[in-house]
């Protein structure tokens, strides 16, 4: 019994470790992002900036319209680093944006939801465009 809840703590620590070395791999980073199916009617841009600095992500081109750099969380598999966080703005609205990194290349989604319940999903591509060396 001993040695089950030995190994019991030992994976949980594990797991916990692989979240933060998830987190580490994208703080700092900047990147070029793209939406796609540019022929749709974008709510506020087609292309941004994104970036990940202690442990928030943020939306260049969503911050004029209230939307603050917000925490974000990631989960590791293999090589495949999956990240995800919700901003909110003073009107309601909530942009909830999920990626999935490998390498220097990314790709997701965002879905717009305004105050009365109504949403559109987005797709994006991204680049890395720099790591910042101080933010480590």
């Amino acid at each position: 019994m001993k040695m089950l809840s030995a190994l019991l703590v030992a994976l949980a620590l594990c797991v916990g470790c692989s979240f933060e070395v998830a987190a580490e791999e994208l703080d700092g980073s900047q990147w070029k992002v793209r939406y796609k199916g540019s022929n749709s009617v974008m709510p506020f841009w087609n292309r941004d900036t994104v970036s990940f600095e202690k442990g928030r992500f943020r939306s260049s081109d969503a911050l004029p319209n209230g939307f603050q750099p917000a925490p974000y969380e990631t989960k590791k598999n293999g090589d495949t680093l999956t990240w995800y966080s919700t901003q909110t703005n003073p009107d309601g609205e909530r942009l909830q944006w999920e990626g999935s990194k490998i390498g220097d290349k990314m790709e997701g989604s965002f879905t717009r939801t305004e105050p009365d319940g109504k949403a559109r999903e987005y797709r994006f591509i991204a680049e890395l465009q720099r790591l910042k060396e101080d933010s480590r």
